[in-house]
């Protein structure tokens, strides 16, 4: 009786998290995919980087690491959703920045990761016939948690090493396909999370440079800029392009931008890219929709085209998904270098029903 009442409860949970979750995934698109991306992005940085400022003002040891980890868990949970729904998502014909509706992205996507945890335990049924017998349940509700929660447990730091010896083996062929080696796409993946990681602290002393700059140019005398003898513009114009482009960093999600911060080539950025609206499965109809338990778009892309410039925006996805995204692309390209392909990648890059379908 105790078990059957138990049963009913754990349907009701599961009915009631999955209905939230849905619902909640709705609302974030609906506000992720009408925002100028690129100001959604420096919004969403910018907060991170003012965060980690006034944090480190209450550090008393400078050599203390003022970074919340709940912060970066949330933040990278909003950013693949971000990615989701610029991939399943059209670009708007001239779209706002809407600051009061994007400051609640935060809050949804808490709800919703909040949601997929209890989902991830009601849909463990208790029972003893699984593959773990009565241990079954729980190895099932970890699984589905540990999805959930994997994201900003990555640290993007060491991207150079890691991809510089899973590449080394289709050394030939990358070189054939994309005209670049191993080594280059390594050291231009490491280029990019580093962008990620340093580029709002970089741009922010490019800046501080710039207006010291442009104050000993005017001479120190009070008079608006652009006045007398000389323009600063005209007469500095690589100092003014490069406050520009730190400008874009600082504000408008530029230090994600991995064709200005990488030499890698635009063949392969163009292989690892979403399109606006590319995406038809993340936010089709059904159960799940829209759901972490649905396979993200930046798992199978890790990138987004956003105006003919291609977008990390979400660093993490690199290491995530950049490597099988990669392999996926070359066997595209040249089929019939498949099997050398697949033979070189080993086992730990697909399971070996995958190995076989992609041989047929």
């Amino acid at each position: 009786m105790a078990e059957a009442g138990f049963e009913k409860v754990r349907k009701r949970m599961l009915t009631r998290a999955q209905t939230i979750m849905e619902s909640l995934a709705l609302e974030t698109r609906g506000i992720i995919s009408v925002q100028p991306p690129k100001d959604l992005l420096g919004y969403i940085y910018a907060q991170r980087f003012l965060q980690g400022a006034l944090a480190a003002r209450s550090v008393d040891d400078a050599r203390e690491s003022p970074t919340d980890p709940e912060s970066t868990v949330a933040d990278q949970f909003l950013l693949e959703y971000v990615h989701a729904c610029l991939a399943a998502t059209p670009a708007p014909t001239d779209p706002v920045f809407d600051e009061a509706a994007v400051a609640r992205l935060r809050d949804l996507s808490e709800a919703l990761r909040a949601a997929a945890i209890s989902y991830a335990v009601a849909s463990s049924r208790a029972t003893e016939d699984g593959l773990f017998g009565a241990a079954t349940p729980e190895v099932e509700a970890w699984a589905r948690s540990g999805w959930v929660l994997l994201r900003g447990h990555r640290y993007p730091v060491l991207e150079e090493e890691f991809y510089a010896y899973v590449l080394g083996p289709h050394d030939d062929v990358l070189r054939e396909v994309y005209g670049a080696g191993s080594a280059e796409i390594a050291a231009g993946f490491q280029a990019a999370v580093t962008a990620s990681i340093a580029g709002q602290g970089m741009a922010a002393e490019t800046l501080d440079r710039s207006v010291q700059a442009a104050e000993a140019a005017v001479g120190g005398e009070d008079r608006p800029y652009g006045t007398g003898e000389g323009e600063p513009a005209r007469d500095h114009a690589e100092a003014v392009r490069e406050a520009s482009l730190a400008f874009q960093d600082m504000v408008r999600g530029g230090i994600c931008n991995v064709s200005r911060h990488s030499r890698l080539p635009a063949t392969l950025l163009a292989d690892l890219a979403c399109c606006r609206g590319e995406d038809i499965e993340f936010f089709a109809v059904g159960a799940l929709a829209g759901t972490p338990y649905r396979t993200l778009p930046a798992r199978k892309k890790p990138l987004i085209d956003l105006d003919a410039a291609f977008y990390a925006v979400d660093p993490c996805s690199f290491r995530d998904a950049g490597y099988r995204a990669l392999l996926c692309q070359l066997l595209k390209r040249r089929p019939v270098t498949s099997v050398k392909v697949v033979e070189n990648a080993g086992m730990d890059w697909q399971p070996s029903v995958m190995r076989r379908r992609l041989l047929q």
